[in-house]
């Protein structure tokens, strides 16, 4: 039994890793920068309190960008708020506020382990991964109403930017979707 197991364990580690190697680094890389630009165009435009954020969105996913390649370009508007949780990221921190979403965040969560660490390109495909899966826009009733309306309207402008930006011929939001549904096929769905 314990033979069949480990056969069966090995198999599925090495099915997810390819899968991971083959596509789901690259559709990562490719979504990410899409919706970067997404949310610099919108951050230019926006003022008030959708402005706001945007700037939210926008310091998001420079953060996921730079996570996947540390040469990839910050905005300047958001440059100081992605430094200072890149910093909690590289220092696993443990739990700390976060610079951008202003809630507690256990940093320590970002060390790459099992397959992610056999390469860098792995490491950095784990912990983009860690912060899309860890951050998110909440709704919770016990919040500030500021603060609900403030990360509502961020994640209006994902939805907005999944919707209407592409990736070669496909849309952002095709791209989502094969990296959740191969996700959700190894490691089961998410949380929220």
């Amino acid at each position: 039994t314990d033979a069949l197991l480990h056969t069966y364990h090995v198999l599925f580690a090495m099915a997810l890793r390819d899968a991971e190697k083959t596509a789901l680094m690259a559709d990562l890389e490719a979504l990410t920068g899409a919706m970067l630009e997404s949310a610099e165009s919108m951050a230019q435009d926006a003022v008030g309190p959708v402005g706001v954020a945007a700037s939210q969105d926008l310091a998001f996913y420079a953060v996921a960008a730079r996570l996947l390649d540390p040469a990839a370009q910050v905005p300047a508007g958001v440059a100081d708020l992605v430094g200072d949780e890149l910093l909690l990221i590289d220092a696993h921190a443990g739990v700390s506020r976060s610079p951008i979403f202003g809630y507690d965040e256990d940093y320590s969560q970002y060390v790459p382990r099992g397959h992610y660490t056999r390469d860098e390109a792995f490491g950095r495909y784990f912990r983009a991964m860690m912060w899309y899966g860890h951050m998110a826009f909440r709704l919770d009733s016990g919040l500030d109403a500021e603060v609900r309306r403030r990360e509502t309207r961020a994640a209006l402008l994902t939805v907005h930017a999944l919707l209407g930006s592409s990736v070669g011929e496909k849309q952002a939001i095709d791209l989502w979707d094969r990296i959740y549904d191969v996700t959700a096929f190894f490691v089961g769905t998410a949380d929220d």
